[in-house]
């Protein structure tokens, strides 16, 4: 029979810490102090770090800009070329700061506001020239912050808002003219903002969300520049640690955070409607328009740990799909659209140390992989064939399994998902979710997932010991010790093998034949 019962799985589902260790390592350690060119070939950040800020730049590149190495704040500027695939440290700002917003402006420069060096909300500004990576000090702002949103109005003016000083949310917005150098006080808002986001929508006007700190506040408003003035949105949900999204459409896609589900703002009708909840809940992660219409959710913070799922927002359906999983879970990362339709991942944080990956997310293979050659090759990646390719081009599998987490209730397992499952074919070793690829031979093992024989036709959720062995043809079995313990079991029979550890059963694995196979 073609294939071998390895217990690899995929490295995408759920990968164990010391995997994410070995990758977060490789990161960290081996990049060029001065460019971000790796032994491997691929592409780091020049210095790792998290809580900075990325801005594409209308030649394709991408300015990297301040942020914390996980010990103090950063003041370095790196430019990354998606073209020729390097990153390089250009420059350099007057003040190092993490937590600060960078708004690309209509002449090209950038503005820098705000942010922290140590704990405490800076109020200066800065200008930065992406072509010489030098930076400028401009007019300070009138209230320092940090953690606050920053957006271009039509008129080229920079509307911020929100954030925090001194352990409080910042209660008046104001508004940086580039040709004056300086900021001014925007109208008193109707309420002050905790986690305070800010969208530019169709009409000019700017939505900021974020919940009140007084009871009777509205938790979302509109500001008209124009005008200078705002007004109160009515049910709007309550929010902090979310995102705000600008759709293709016009709506705003508000994610994650303290919401249970995601919402709906449409500026047609001036109200917000819910949506489903994210496959996996989280906070202070990124939600990034594509240029297919989707929106890519990644990383976050969900209770005290890092997410590492991918997620899709379906702008036609209203509907969220995880599509895969990042080697390397973050949050305080940086994901920015490309004009080609693809997404850059950069720098963030796990466990406390700071991240130097620089990622592309690829929309045709749904994969996100290092920037360098093996990111961009010419050769189409296997992991975009879904099982029906697979099918045309193999034919059935030689052999096939479920894959299970460990459940040792009544020698039951529960099943993840009846779709999840691995393929053997001559040696090759698959593993789809869904329809989805998302792994293939030699991918890294993890512990707490089992498998089971799975044939469509005979195997079902909830099945014990006692049925998969029935609905497997097993008669006759036999044992033998386990690890040398004489409380544990490793138990074979025909194609089938399974563990149990004081009589509860930790693992099955065993093997489907394929149509057109001999049992010989």
């Amino acid at each position: 029979m073609g294939g071998s019962m390895s217990s690899s799985r995929s490295r995408l589902r759920r990968p164990g810490v010391g995997a994410h260790l070995v990758a977060l390592l490789a990161v960290v350690l081996v990049a060029s102090p001065t460019t971000g060119r790796t032994p491997d070939g691929t592409v780091d950040l020049a210095v790792p770090r998290s809580a900075h800020t990325a801005t594409l730049r209308p030649d394709g590149s991408v300015l990297v800009v301040g942020g914390s190495d996980g010990v103090a704040a950063l003041a370095s500027v790196e430019r990354i070329d998606l073209e020729a695939k390097t990153t390089e440290i250009i420059g350099a700002l007057d003040q190092a700061r993490s937590g600060h917003t960078a708004t690309a402006l209509t002449d090209g420069r950038v503005l820098i506001a705000g942010g922290t060096p140590d704990g405490a909300a800076l109020a200066s500004t800065e200008l930065l020239d992406p072509a010489t990576g030098t930076s400028q000090p401009t007019g300070d702002l009138t209230w320092p912050r940090t953690e606050h949103a920053a957006v271009l109005l039509e008129d080229g003016r920079v509307l911020l808002v929100g954030g925090v000083a001194d352990g409080k949310p910042v209660a008046r917005a104001e508004l940086f003219d580039p040709t004056a150098g300086a900021t001014t006080p925007a109208a008193r808002s109707k309420a002050v903002h905790r986690d305070a986001t800010a969208t530019v929508l169709p009409n000019g006007k700017v939505l900021v969300t974020g919940t009140a700190t007084k009871k009777k506040a509205p938790a979302a408003e509109l500001y008209d520049p124009a005008t200078d003035k705002w007004s109160a949105l009515d049910k709007a949900p309550k929010a902090t640690g979310h995102v705000a999204t600008r759709l293709p459409d016009g709506r705003v896609l508000l994610t994650g955070g303290s919401m249970k589900k995601a919402q709906l703002f449409d500026p047609a009708k001036g109200r917000f409607a819910g949506a489903p909840a994210l496959a996996a809940q989280r906070t202070d992660h990124t939600a990034t328009p594509l240029l297919s219409g989707g929106v890519l959710i990644v990383g976050g913070t969900q209770v005290q740990d890092e997410v590492s799922t991918l997620e899709l927002f379906d702008a036609d359906a209203d509907t969220f799909e995880t599509i895969g999983e990042a080697m390397i879970p973050r949050t305080g990362h940086t994901t920015t659209a490309l004009p080609d339709g693809r997404a850059l991942v950069v720098g963030g944080t796990w466990a406390g140390l700071p991240l130097g990956e620089v990622l592309v997310y690829d929309p045709d293979t749904r994969e996100l992989e290092p920037l360098g050659d093996a990111a961009t090759s010419a050769e189409p990646s296997p992991r975009a064939r879904s099982k029906a390719d697979v099918l045309t081009d193999l034919g059935p599998p030689d052999a096939f399994l479920i894959l299970y987490p460990e459940r040792a209730e009544d020698a039951t397992a529960e099943p993840v998902s009846l779709e999840t499952w691995t393929w053997y074919d001559s040696g090759l070793e698959l593993t789809f979710e869904g329809d989805a690829l998302v792994a293939e031979e030699g991918v890294e093992a993890i512990d707490d997932v089992i498998a089971t024989p799975y044939d469509p036709d005979s195997f079902e959720a909830w099945m014990s010991l006692d049925e998969v062995l029935a609905a497997a043809g097993v008669e006759d079995r036999y044992g033998g010790p386990m690890d040398g313990a004489e409380t544990k079991e490793l138990w074979f029979a025909e194609q089938l093998a399974w563990g149990l550890d004081d009589g509860e059963l930790r693992y099955i694995e065993g093997i489907a034949l394929g149509a057109g196979e001999d049992e010989g």
